[in-house]
């Protein structure tokens, strides 16, 4: 649980340090904001032991057979695997591709998440909207 709240705040982060260059405002709630001065301090001490820009592009990758999901920023062109994290449930569908609403499945695919689509208010954990 510790680890998806710290996640969810890194997420979080990174948008929100990225939001010069992304453009766009960022939804914001006392939860989210509590979270980011928690968390903050130490992301960007391991971004700097990493030579990571803190407010660089952030790419996530998830492997819903795996059940990982990676956080790699950008660095000199490229990106940089910053962290790993297990993922413990990834929807309560199988494997295998979203092909409706409601089908319980998680989507696969590649996204742009812009600024506003983060969730400060999610009834779970923060958490952005992918559709």
């Amino acid at each position: 649980m510790k680890k998806l709240i710290i996640l969810s705040a890194l997420l979080a982060i990174c948008a929100v340090s990225s939001t010069t260059i992304a453009g766009g405002s960022i939804p914001a709630s006392s939860r989210s904001r509590e979270a980011i001065s928690r968390v903050k301090p130490q992301i960007k001490k391991d971004f700097a032991g990493k030579k990571l820009k803190f407010g660089a592009p952030v790419y996530t990758r998830i492997f819903k057979e795996e059940k990982e999901l990676e956080i790699w920023i950008s660095r000199n062109k490229r990106f940089t695997l910053f962290r790993k994290y297990p993922i413990c449930t990834y929807g309560f569908g199988s494997l295998g591709p979203k092909t409706r609403q409601g089908d319980e499945q998680a989507p696969e695919g590649f996204y742009y998440v812009k600024p506003d689509k983060l969730n400060p208010v999610s009834n779970f954990h923060l958490s952005f909207n992918l559709g």
